[in-house]
């Protein structure tokens, strides 16, 4: 049986006869095409954004919570005592408030500071150049001062138990006492070496750190702090002097 003879392909027949199917699917092909290469890099984009999200989404709820720790932060007790930190362990070098201090328990105890000795340096605030009697201890630094002071035994023991008591924070590191009998009564003189401690090193953090936690051994020193003697400075208004006084007594210079 002799089998029918193939046709040859012909596409100008097939164009005319299913030219609207193959426009058809051309133009699907040629929309398949376009959407693919002009939506893919969004959709990449918009992944790699979820997955960023995903990432961060830990972090985001760690910086709300310690911004809800920071609005409340005012209202804790411990921030209501951050001025008479700042007076105990100041960020500048504490000369004024040493001296002021010294001179209000001096006289409430009786005392008289014969003898005083400090070369401060430059009175820096938070500059890196901490000159003579200003040395380090590790982060914290110290205002070293020698004086000597007079008085009655009593007042004067009075006087060494308070200078540890005032602001900012000072101890004692030598001492020598010379008691000897003066018009019936014992006095004292007492030569002692202290530091003045003050804190200038910068504070690092991280944004998403979390806020540290007052420990009750710190609530204790806060507690104490209270107690202690603040320096009262009074504030400079006006600056007396400035005038064209002579005070070397030199002959004013004449030129010709």
């Amino acid at each position: 049986m002799a089998q029918p003879k193939k046709k040859k392909f012909n596409p100008i027949i097939l164009w005319r006869t299913r030219q609207y199917l193959i426009m058809s699917i051309g133009l699907v092909a040629l929309a398949i095409f376009i959407l693919f290469f002009a939506a893919y890099p969004q959709v990449q984009a918009a992944l790699e954004l979820r997955s960023k999200t995903n990432r961060l989404r830990p972090q985001l709820e760690n910086l709300e919570k310690k911004l809800a720790q920071l609005e409340n932060v005012r209202f804790e007790p411990e921030f209501s005592q951050m001025d008479i930190i700042n007076e105990a362990l100041p960020s500048k070098k504490p000369l004024l408030e040493l001296l002021t201090n010294l001179s209000a328990i001096s006289a409430a105890h009786q005392v008289e500071i014969s003898e005083f000795q400090l070369s401060p340096g430059e009175v820096a605030t938070t500059a890196a150049e901490l000159q003579r009697n200003t040395r380090q201890r590790g982060d914290i630094d110290t205002l070293d001062v020698e004086l000597t002071i007079q008085g009655s035994r009593d007042n004067v023991n009075q006087f060494l138990n308070s200078i540890e008591k005032i602001s900012p924070f000072t101890t004692i590191t030598q001492l020598t006492i010379n008691t000897a009998a003066r018009q019936g009564a014992e006095a004292s003189t007492a030569r002692m070496a202290t530091n003045t401690f003050f804190f200038t090193k910068p504070i690092t953090t991280t944004v998403d750190s979390p806020l540290p936690v007052i420990a009750d051994h710190e609530k204790t020193v806060l507690t104490e702090l209270s107690s202690f003697t603040i320096p009262n400075l009074r504030e400079q208004t006006e600056i007396s002097g400035g005038g064209l006084e002579d005070l070397f007594g030199v002959d004013p210079l004449q030129f010709e």
